[in-house]
């Protein structure tokens, strides 16, 4: 690649790290240019947040070619083929039987993943019977029983592909019977084919599902994951998990500008058969990192966190949140390259913060940040307005709300939100005299 056209595509991921199609025609790139580094550097950056299948193969291919390990497919018959120019020779099939089951263990439940199951089972069946391909990759287990362990690994690997929904699944169950058929125990064939044959039940509901009659790409995935989480084929509760969370992150990928994607992925981390917690916090950092101008990512983020019992941890997210929210004097040397919030925004984000840190902390504290948010030029009425009602809530006595307020008048009183807001609360209290004043005063 060109200096020019690096720049390019990186300037481009900064901007969206969830673009699989560009991680792998960069990757690509690299590994036609010979840049063995250079390609481990790219997928070492985007394999685990980009769960792409298209992407994941490119990583297959690589670690195959960098093992200088191929396979090909004849007819029915899969044959192993090495080539003459393979420095590593068998030693390098452990490696990418490790490559398959990374793959496999990220990507394998995804609905395009069929192909994928079938280039897995056709390595583990390819190598001929003592040979030292089979040894490499059988010898794991008792001395004379690699034969039963390959088939063992064969048969899981057909168990494990045939509950995901892909378009590739008759094939798969038709293989999947052929194979277990090809065993000496017919009897014994029969039986785990009737007991399979359940598990498949309704998968094709799923793979049948989107097309041009969605509405809209989104709608398409939540149907998706919505089928994912009613569990229609009855997945035990980790295998479900893992099924869920890797459509939620799929769906992400494309909906990444989003924000009830994002929220509904951590709820239901948080609550509803997922990871925890600590997973949900996860998500939601991701989440205001894509989006950090949709507060309700970061209050959310911080609302969990003091569920949690975290209140630093809470009170680093309004942190991060209000970073850019001061004055040119006091921002650090690389501030201007941080997000920064609209006035309307930002005025909600310390409100927000103020609150916070009154209910968490203590008044005091909620205080010292009115009188932080007070130096950002841009602050907007509205946080002069919120904090004088948090004071008349919180100790009900007018002196402090009153003085906020007054001191507000200095920069909004030609606001005629912000005016209407302060009689509001002296009619409130009942002082018509001083909201008539105040009247008079504007309007002067």
């Amino acid at each position: 690649l060109l200096a020019e056209q690096k720049a390019v595509l990186e300037e481009f991921l900064e901007i969206f790290p969830t673009a699989a199609l560009y991680w792998q025609r960069y990757a690509e790139a690299e590994i036609r240019a010979g840049n063995v580094s250079g390609a481990k550097s790219v997928f070492s950056r985007c394999l685990l947040t980009c769960l792409s299948v298209d992407l994941w193969r490119t990583y297959l291919r690589f670690i195959k070619q960098a093992c200088r390990t191929t396979y090909q497919y004849i007819s029915l018959q899969h044959y192993w083929q090495h080539r003459s120019d393979a420095p590593r020779g068998p030693d390098g099939m452990d490696e990418v039987r490790k490559a398959f089951e990374f793959t496999l263990d990220k990507i394998g439940a995804d609905i395009g993943a069929g192909p994928l199951w079938q280039e897995y089972i056709a390595f583990l069946q390819g190598p001929p019977v003592n040979s030292p391909a089979f040894l490499t990759l059988f010898s794991g287990g008792v001395a004379g029983q690699e034969d039963t362990q390959r088939f063992t690994l064969v048969r899981r690997a057909y168990q494990r592909a045939l509950v995901v929904p892909c378009a590739s699944l008759e094939a798969l169950w038709r293989s999947y019977e052929q194979f277990e058929q090809s065993g000496s125990n017919k009897a014994l064939a029969r039986r785990i084919l009737d007991e399979q044959r359940p598990s498949i039940k309704g998968i094709n509901r799923c793979a049948g599902m989107g097309g041009l009659a969605q509405a809209s790409q989104a709608s398409a995935w939540r149907d998706y994951i919505m089928w994912e989480r009613q569990n229609g084929q009855r997945l035990d509760g980790p295998l479900l998990a893992t099924r869920v969370a890797l459509a939620y992150e799929q769906a992400l990928m494309p909906l990444r500008h989003f924000p009830e994607v994002w929220l509904e992925f951590a709820r239901w981390q948080a609550a509803e058969g997922g990871s925890g917690p600590a997973a949900a916090a996860s998500v939601l950092g991701q989440g205001r990192k894509a989006l950090f101008s949709c507060l309700l990512l970061h209050f959310a983020a911080a609302d969990l966190e003091e569920s949690r019992g975290s209140t630093e941890a809470a009170r680093r997210v309004y942190e991060d949140l209000v970073a850019g929210l001061v004055p040119k004097e006091d921002a650090p040397p690389d501030q201007a390259a941080s997000p920064q919030l609209s006035p309307e925004l930002g005025g909600l984000a310390w409100v927000q913060y103020m609150r916070w840190s009154r209910r968490a902390e203590s008044v005091n504290a909620s205080r010292k940040l009115f009188v932080r948010c007070r130096k950002w030029p841009e602050c907007p009425w509205q946080v002069y307005a919120a904090n004088a009602l948090m004071e008349w809530q919180s100790e009900r006595s007018d002196k402090i709300p009153r003085n906020i307020f007054e001191l507000g008048l200095k920069a909004f009183l030609g606001e005629a939100g912000y005016v209407l807001a302060y009689a509001d609360w002296l009619l409130s209290i009942g002082d018509a005299d001083n909201a008539k004043q105040l009247f008079e005063r504007a309007l002067a």
